[in-house]
């Protein structure tokens, strides 16, 4: 049915095969229990945008003739070959040997449900139903659309041309189904949506209340201080002066719980990267920064106003 399909289908860009089989993955005293295969051809690196960190995809050749390959994503290599070079090496699936071809860079899951590829074994089509299984029921066929424009008409095409292969009727319901990375992504904007209210919430609830802390230290600070800023009253200072030194102050205090923060933030990011795909950018920062610097001069004015506007006769008694 796929041979059929591709050649009748004439919009996409790429169309490949794929059969999912889980196995273990052998080298020398290394191994990975429940590595997920995906069987394909050698059309499928088209319909992805995987990048090698080393190697290749598995060529029409090898794939054509259920040729002994496989492709390793880079957490499968990483754990079993370490530092060494997995290219031309051996690995065994289930006791049956591969050659590696390639090795894939750190692709990164998602939340579209999609497999991670960084954990996959990709080998030829033929060589999982020669020596791994018989049922080819399961089969999905991957399909890449020329652009984002023409992906409507990729799918209803796709539709009518697997309708053809299955030889059903006007009247008959699709026995298959079609999923697009449109709906998935609707869903997930969705997810990212909410998590991003919340995240704005629980960000702006987090600044009210450390501005508040910040401006009962920067109360206490000029209580504390009263005798101070009367010295320095009464030695000329003026009151632009006395608030540039709390309005400072309390910057300074909330620029350092925001690099605290962003420091934080970074090394979750990294821990988070290993399961779902994340960055830190460059302008996030930048306004990070700003944002904890005007949280702390807006929240140190009341206090810098309190300490400026004092009598240094009043403030020299203090006690």
């Amino acid at each position: 049915q796929y041979e059929r399909f591709a050649k009748l289908a004439k919009l996409p860009l790429a169309v490949a095969p794929t059969i999912l089989t889980v196995h273990k993955v052998l080298f020398e005293d290394n191994y990975v229990e429940g590595t997920l295969m995906t069987g394909t051809t050698d059309g499928y690196v088209r319909t992805t945008n995987f990048n090698f960190a080393r190697g290749r995809f598995f060529t029409a050749l090898e794939s054509s003739g259920g040729r002994n390959v496989a492709v390793l994503g880079s957490e499968i290599a990483a754990h079993l070959f370490a530092k060494a070079d997995p290219l031309a090496q051996e690995v065994k699936i289930d006791g049956v040997p591969f050659r590696v071809v390639g090795v894939l860079e750190k692709q990164g899951s998602n939340m579209l449900g999609n497999f991670n590829p960084d954990n996959q074994v990709y080998i030829p089509i033929g060589t999982v139903f020669k020596y791994f299984r018989r049922d080819r029921d399961t089969v999905t066929i991957v399909v890449r659309a020329r652009s984002t424009e023409l992906t409507e008409a990729t799918k209803e095409e796709a539709i009518g041309m697997m309708r053809r292969v299955r030889g059903l009727l006007y009247d008959e319901k699709d026995d298959f189904s079609v999923n697009t990375q449109e709906g998935l992504t609707t869903e997930y904007n969705k997810v990212v949506g909410v998590i991003k209210l919340v995240g704005l919430f629980i960000t702006g609830l987090s600044l009210l209340v450390g501005a508040i802390g910040i401006m009962n230290i920067m109360f206490v600070s000029v209580k504390e201080r009263t005798r101070e800023i009367g010295i320095r009253k009464a030695i000329g200072a003026k009151k632009r002066t006395i608030m540039a030194q709390f309005l400072t102050e309390a910057a300074t205090i909330c620029l350092v719980g925001g690099l605290v923060g962003l420091v934080l933030a970074i090394g979750l990011s990294m821990v988070i990267n290993k399961f779902l795909p994340t960055s830190v950018q460059t302008n996030t920062v930048v306004l990070a920064i700003v944002i904890s610097l005007l949280t702390g001069v807006l929240s140190g004015l009341a206090p810098a106003w309190t300490a400026a506007k004092m009598d240094p006769v009043e403030a020299l008694r203090y006690e």
